[in-house]
């Protein structure tokens, strides 16, 4: 038989889908004689998952339905400000991973890239916080000395780390363009 007329052969009910409550649910479309037994409930559980992971990345983030459309763009414009505020809105905005160094900046600092991952976090924590600061105000120039009055407690205790983060990023245009 050609491989043409077994396509045609295969007989599928479109319409009487499992779990929806008609007595003939339980049947199942026929396939063809060649497929197994264990290679049919194999790709059953694979249906099943990839059915949960659906409905799983379809829920909605927010907490009800929302019909009204000036509703929908308020959630929506929460939810975009949600995204581009904290450090690592900081970081998006500035077009920098916020979890990892960028090769640049690890050739910049090869010290903080050999010393370990607390070291890179620390580094990765005042670097989005000074792009923060110049973020929610990008008219006036961010000053190191203001920058270390600003930073928040275990992260000004290396006044150093900072000066060279902010030497950085002014270098490389991160921070301080512009007109102010």
């Amino acid at each position: 038989m050609c491989r043409f007329k077994k396509v045609f052969q295969l007989q599928v009910d479109y319409y009487n889908k499992p779990g929806s409550g008609n007595a003939d649910s339980g049947d199942k479309p026929s396939t063809p004689s060649s497929s197994s037994a264990a290679g049919g409930a194999a790709t059953e559980r694979r249906s099943e998952s990839s059915k949960t992971r659906k409905s799983e990345t379809a829920r909605s983030p927010f907490p009800k339905e929302i019909t009204d459309p000036r509703e929908a763009a308020a959630a929506a414009a929460e939810a975009y400000k949600e995204i581009l505020t904290g450090l690592e809105g900081a970081a998006f905005q500035s077009r920098l991973p916020f979890d990892k160094m960028t090769s640049n900046e690890a050739a910049c600092f090869p010290d903080i890239t050999k010393t370990g991952l607390v070291a890179q976090r620390v580094f990765l924590n005042i670097r989005n916080r000074l792009l923060q600061m110049w973020i929610e105000n990008p008219k006036q120039q961010l000053i190191v000395e203001n920058a270390i009055k600003d930073m928040e407690q275990p992260f000004d205790s290396d006044p150093n780390l900072v000066k060279r983060i902010h030497s950085f990023l002014e270098r490389h245009g991160f921070i301080n363009f512009g007109i102010f």
